[in-house]
């Protein structure tokens, strides 16, 4: 075969290696984009959002299942895996404080639930868990003296920052009225039928928890708890933005 034979079979031969290389490059970036898009919505986004509101003091409370629930816990073992062993620590750090405001809730709820002067237990399908805490209403008062009730799940789930940053008997007050006035009018009216003494007895639950809960190191209350929650999902959500913006980029 001749030199002028060969050339052009050489010539077809690279601009078909080009060709190929051009399609598995392609298939490549294609995979990895549509697995960072993955990771982004799976896991990041959601998970950054969540951080965004727990730093401005809302936490995720879940009332199906009458407790603190991160998002991140809602993930497999697959989506762990595919998360930065560094950053899994972080996040296991936030949602371990998670299960400890969960045992808060609970000393909380259980002294709404024994204390007459808080509750009423009544026949109700409000909520969707299985416990007691579904079908224990917390019990206040109207004008005329008419009684209200909520469920002590969905009474947390609006309330429970107001609850987990308050000191004292007073400041409790003021952050249930100012979370009221964020939710509606109606919720206002119901925070502002609740005595002195009845936020007090509340208060009695708060310290309670304080005294019962295993806080972690540096943490010997509620509110302290509810600052290193803020904390922690601040420094954390700056971690989790700065790899989204990495996937998203």
């Amino acid at each position: 075969m001749s030199g002028t034979e060969i050339t052009p079979l050489i010539s077809a031969l690279l601009t078909g290696l080009i060709g190929l290389f051009g399609t598995l490059a392609g298939v490549y970036y294609q995979r990895r984009s549509e697995t960072h898009r993955q990771l982004v919505n799976q896991i990041y986004r959601p998970l950054y959002d969540e951080l965004v509101e727990v730093t401005e003091g809302d936490l995720p409370f879940d009332t199906s299942d009458e407790q603190f629930r991160s998002y991140w816990t809602e993930l497999d073992h697959y989506w762990h895996s595919r998360v930065d062993e560094d950053l899994q620590e972080q996040i296991e750090r936030y949602t371990s404080l998670l299960d400890v405001a969960d045992s808060v809730f609970y000393v909380i709820a259980e002294e709404i639930r024994t204390n007459i002067k808080l509750n009423d237990v009544i026949s109700s399908t409000a909520g969707n868990g299985t416990t007691a805490y579904v079908d224990t209403k917390l019990l206040y008062r109207v004008s005329g003296g008419k009684k209200t009730h909520t469920s002590i799940v969905n009474w947390f789930e609006s309330y429970s920052t107001a609850v987990l940053d308050a000191t004292d008997v007073g400041e409790l007050r003021e952050n249930l009225e100012e979370q009221a006035d964020s939710l509606s009018p109606e919720h206002r009216r119901a925070i502002d039928s609740f005595d002195d003494k009845h936020l007090k007895e509340l208060g009695k639950g708060i310290k309670k928890a304080d005294t019962e809960v295993d806080f972690p190191e540096g943490v010997s209350s509620t509110n302290e708890l509810f600052e290193e929650l803020r904390c922690q999902a601040n420094i954390l959500s700056i971690d989790v933005k700065n790899k989204l913006d990495s996937l998203v980029g």
